[in-house]
């Protein structure tokens, strides 16, 4: 009884515990060069992560617990790839393909009010994908959808430098002057009977700002 009791343990403990343990999971099997490849890492101990195009390592790394790791594609070309990962207890392999992009974007300003900064655009990259937005250093990604992408700064008066990436390559830049916030005009009734409200209307140089007051 006692030896059939240690013999089901020791198959539990080969089935929790199977000698290739790492697991890696890339979230795609197809990328655009300049994207990041994010990846699924499962291991038990120290392992490393290579990239390997036409029989030689491209970028590599070395992790010591699960997690994601983020791979950048924007100096690698396009074509097949191989996703490496080691660890003391095995090792796998995951097939991925980059493909070149000659994306480009249209680039226009919604609003350049202080405060509100709106850049916005169309790119033919497909939907899904991910731009980064800079304004003098200061940067947001913003996903595209239907073709469009739309992102909100809140800075001061002044001129700033608006780039559009793609992982890092530059799609569209340009120089834009944001305006002070100015009140452009109060509107109200000169002459009212006595018990009727006042109406005043507000408007300001902010795109959609129109305030009624009664």
């Amino acid at each position: 009884m006692r030896l059939s009791m240690l013999a089901a343990i020791a198959v539990l403990v080969v089935l929790v515990f199977p000698s290739s343990a790492i697991i890696i999971e890339p979230d795609r099997v197809e990328y655009l060069v300049g994207e990041t490849i994010k990846l699924k890492v499962y291991t038990v101990g120290n392992a490393t992560i290579q990239l390997i195009g036409n029989g030689s390592v491209v970028w590599e790394e070395e992790v010591d617990e699960s997690g994601e790791v983020l791979i950048p594609t924007a100096d690698l070309t396009e074509g097949n790839y191989t996703i490496y990962a080691s660890d003391d207890r095995g090792e796998t392999i995951k097939s991925i393909r980059l493909k070149a992009s000659e994306a480009k974007a249209s680039l226009y300003i919604y609003s350049k009010i202080e405060g509100n900064l709106t850049i916005c655009g169309r790119t033919d990259i497909p939907d899904g994908h991910r731009l980064r937005i800079e304004v003098d250093g200061a940067s947001k990604e913003v996903e595209i959808n239907n073709g469009f992408f739309c992102s909100k700064f809140e800075v001061e008066e002044g001129v700033y430098s608006v780039r559009v990436l793609f992982g890092n390559q530059l799609l569209n830049e340009t120089k834009v002057y944001v305006e002070g916030f100015r009140i452009r005009s109060v509107r109200f009734q000169p002459e009212i009977f006595v018990g009727e409200p006042l109406k005043i209307r507000v408007s300001a140089n902010l795109k959609d700002f129109n305030v009624k007051i009664a």
